[in-house]
């Protein structure tokens, strides 16, 4: 859990319509307003933490705490009215989707991983997690790679393994080390990889120091995630030719195209279905 960054939004109102105050006998209570007691202004926040932990290079206790983001904008009035002149500048809440969210996690939570992990853990992979909300579905392992932020070691193995239809698992993730084996203990599929010590990269890639990709003796068979579903050409092609295919559909097709066996990852298959559905809709939206 130290390489751990965990993400999440929460929502907030500028003030509640009943609060008690504590002042003192010659102090004003701060005027409140709004335009009505059932439009309160609310705002939304993105908070970013990992698991505190003590930093040996600073000799402190590290909190843990990345930041909080409020998803607002600055933009000038565009009319006068009793409050303001025309063109004064003034804060309003942002709508976050997906186009907002990704941007707020390269421009506000990567910056702050580089500034505030500490040394000895900012070297290695560091991992983003977040939950499945809708606009949490372009950051991904890919876009973090597009954008100069490599892609998982670990993605990588099983993503090979999946295209053989084999199911791999991470033995062992520790420090500067990675080891990945095959989920059938006799079989003698063994990827271990490391980071050179000497790096002070934060984006340093693993150096692979041992691979044997052949399976013997074997009977896994692949149980890909959401992410991987979603980058199957057969995936991808039944959804671009029907958007509203369903995810048994989909389930059978693969079963039938890659021989790969997806009766109890449905809901992967549907989570897939919606990922290369949101990025569809993206690429409209922008067209």
């Amino acid at each position: 859990m130290y390489d751990y960054v965990h993400v999440d939004e929460k929502w907030f109102y500028l003030t509640k319509v009943k609060r008690r105050y504590y002042v003192y006998d010659d102090e004003e209570v701060a005027a409140r307003s709004v335009k009505s007691k059932k439009f309160i202004t609310k705002v939304m926040f993105l908070a970013a933490v990992a698991r505190p932990r003590f930093d040996h290079h600073s000799k402190k206790q590290w909190d843990g705490k990345l930041g909080v983001w409020p998803f607002v904008h600055v933009s000038p009035a565009a009319r006068a009215s009793k409050n303001r002149p025309k063109g004064t500048l003034h804060t309003v809440p942002l709508a976050v989707d997906a186009k907002v969210y990704s941007d707020a996690i390269m421009d506000k939570v990567v910056p702050s991983i580089q500034l505030k992990f500490p040394g000895d853990w900012r070297r290695r992979q560091v991992l983003i997690q977040q939950d499945n909300a809708s606009p949490h579905r372009r950051v991904t392992s890919e876009f973090l790679q597009q954008q100069g932020i490599r892609k998982a070691f670990v993605d990588y193995v099983k993503d090979y393994a999946v295209s053989e239809n084999k199911h791999v698992r991470v033995k062992s993730r520790g420090g500067n080390n990675r080891t990945v084996v095959c989920t059938v203990p006799l079989c003698p599929f063994l990827v271990t990889a490391y980071k050179r010590m000497s790096s002070t990269s934060p984006t340093q890639p693993f150096v692979l120091s041992f691979a044997n990709v052949e399976h013997m003796d074997c009977t896994s068979s692949a149980k890909p995630s959401a992410r991987q579903i979603a980058n199957i050409s057969s995936v991808n092609s039944a959804v671009h030719a029907d958007r509203r295919v369903s995810a048994a559909f989909v389930q059978s097709q693969e079963q039938v195209v890659h021989s790969v066996n997806l009766d109890t990852r449905q809901r992967n298959v549907y989570r897939a279905k919606k990922y290369v559905r949101d990025e569809l809709e993206t690429v409209d939206n922008q067209s």
